[in-house]
């Protein structure tokens, strides 16, 4: 769905605002001079291509102004250029910039100066040397206002159709290359299954039997993706407030990559993988620590226990307090039963709840079993793998 470019404004003076409502309404302070120029220079006016419209905002200070950024981001809406004057009291212009980069890096910036405020080595000093920056001196023609925001507006509706054809062509090789590491899988898993004759084996060249270097590659990406993505959920596990939209921030992807680019490389939704995480360090410290299930459910990022309680049944088929006596620990908050508990298996293959475990997870997975009471664990990978 398409929308006005929207632009914000960012000045602490009111006359200034008034030059810009005139420059985006392209109205004249002599409408009628305006009127006789037309008639004089333009002709028909009537025939005239209509200019450009925007979606302008104004504030008086840059925290507002930041304010107003972090509000548009929140609810999809961001702008798409921001006139900054450079000299404002309390917060300049250099540092409102700064702060707006901080938290919409794909912004555009006019900094808009009557003075000689920073020569323009000290501003690239400041703020980098980028294309995203340009420099507006007062007094200012309409003309040049209309002309740097059409042109930086368009930039950046040009910058996010590329970043969009880009998320789709990685899309189409990460679904490509699973497709084809499916059939690699299948090819070796055959090849096991059958002998083959010695000359066929002379005949076939050893290396043949390497698979492609883009496919090793694009297996390396995408481990290494899921593996930056894991670490930075597990570093705000505790943080109540980390949800998708911080964890899109911090891998630099809008929350419409980050979605694509879970569901095609590892089945996920970044939600589910966030609830999924904090879950199984929950598991970790009802197995390992004396805490309570009131202490585990804000240590991982949970504020509502009974919300927390029943996600964790949800995944694990027992409530965290049941849990902890599976796990052979009296912690939690509860009291370790007492008597003697059933003897552990041996470490060998065991089915239990519809899932099939081997080694270290089969002795936890036969304790859960026995308190699970008939029940079916519906996700074994979270807790066998702790």
């Amino acid at each position: 769905m398409s929308y006005l470019p929207r632009i914000l404004i960012i000045d602490d003076n009111q006359d200034i605002h008034r030059d810009f409502r005139l420059a985006f309404r392209h109205e004249s302070p002599n409408p009628d001079l305006q009127a006789s120029e037309d008639l004089v220079f333009l002709g028909d006016v009537k025939h005239r291509r209509a200019p450009p419209e925007y979606e302008v905002e104004h504030d008086l200070s840059g925290l507002e102004g930041i304010e107003k950024v972090r509000q548009a981001l929140a609810k999809a809406r961001p702008f798409q250029l921001a006139f900054v004057d450079i000299r404002m009291p309390g917060m300049d212009g250099v540092e409102t910039v700064t702060r707006l980069w901080r938290i919409d890096p794909l912004i555009q910036i006019i900094l808009v100066t009557a003075y000689a405020d920073y020569s323009w080595d000290e501003l690239a000093l400041s703020l980098g040397r980028t294309d995203k920056l340009l420099m507006l001196k007062k007094p200012f023609e309409y003309i040049e206002v209309i002309q740097m925001a059409s042109t930086l507006t368009e930039k950046w509706f040009l910058g996010r159709q590329a970043a969009l054809k880009l998320e789709q062509m990685e899309l189409l090789v990460a679904k490509r290359t699973q497709k084809l590491l499916e059939l690699q899988r299948l090819e070796a898993a055959n090849a096991k299954s059958t002998e083959a004759a010695p000359c066929e084996m002379a005949e076939s060249p050893a290396g043949n039997q390497e698979p492609p270097v883009v496919l090793v590659v694009e297996a390396n990406a995408d481990a290494q993706f899921l593996r930056r993505t894991t670490e930075i959920v597990e570093r705000h596990l505790a943080d109540f407030e980390f949800d998708v939209e911080k964890l899109s921030r911090a891998l630099f992807m809008s929350r419409r990559q980050l979605l694509r680019k879970l569901k095609a490389v590892a089945g996920y939704a970044p939600n589910a993988l966030i609830r999924s995480l904090r879950l199984k360090r929950a598991a970790e410290l009802l197995r390992s620590s004396g805490m309570t299930v009131t202490e585990i459910t804000y240590a991982v990022g949970f504020s509502d226990l009974k919300h927390f309680r029943s996600l964790f049944r949800n995944q694990f088929g027992l409530l965290p307090a049941e849990y902890a006596r599976a796990a052979g620990l009296g912690g939690a908050g509860n009291p370790k039963p007492e008597g003697r508990g059933p003897k552990s298996p041996k470490p060998e293959l065991i089915q239990a709840g519809g899932f099939r475990v081997q080694g270290k997870a089969a002795i936890q997975t036969a304790k859960y079993a026995k308190y699970a009471k008939g029940k079916r664990i519906t996700s074994l990978r979270s807790f066998s793998l702790g």
